[in-house]
């Protein structure tokens, strides 16, 4: 079984588990592309993919590719391993990235330290399987347009 695995994805602990309502999400991360729910009742994405809207209910959501472009809404940086998976991976610069298609995304930054990263700063999201892992969504700094 290779890292961009689907199948993989549900048996790593560092991941979530790929169930009916992510599984799109994690097919198109191995192909790296990014693909979310789109409420066709309120005309927003729904991210995290589920089956329902959280802002109208609406249950009418086909998927649809997104923009992997955003910018850092917050960030900070971990030191210390959450669980024993992330062991040897740290320092963590973890972000909350507002996307430019109105949805947040919480992820890391594969960016040297060196990389300065602050509030507003453009990010693009990145799928690689990092540290051996599934491959997952990560972002990296964008250069300046």
């Amino acid at each position: 079984m290779s890292p961009g695995d689907p199948a993989q994805v549900d048996n790593d602990a560092r991941s979530p588990a790929a169930d009916n309502d992510s599984r799109q999400f994690w097919t198109a991360a191995t192909e790296g592309r990014l693909e979310v729910p789109y409420c066709q009742a309120c005309a927003r994405f729904v991210f995290y993919p589920r089956s329902v809207c959280p802002a109208c209910l609406g249950s009418n959501l086909p998927w649809r590719e997104a923009s992997r472009r955003g910018r850092v809404y917050s960030h900070t940086v971990s030191r210390r391993p959450a669980s024993p998976e992330f062991a040897g991976l740290d320092p963590l610069r973890v972000v909350l990235v507002d996307m430019d298609d109105g949805f947040r995304v919480m992820s890391n930054v594969l960016d040297p330290e060196s990389t300065p990263v602050g509030c507003g700063t453009q990010v693009e999201m990145v799928f690689e399987s990092w540290g051996g892992g599934p491959v997952l969504p990560y972002f990296r700094v964008s250069p300046a347009v």
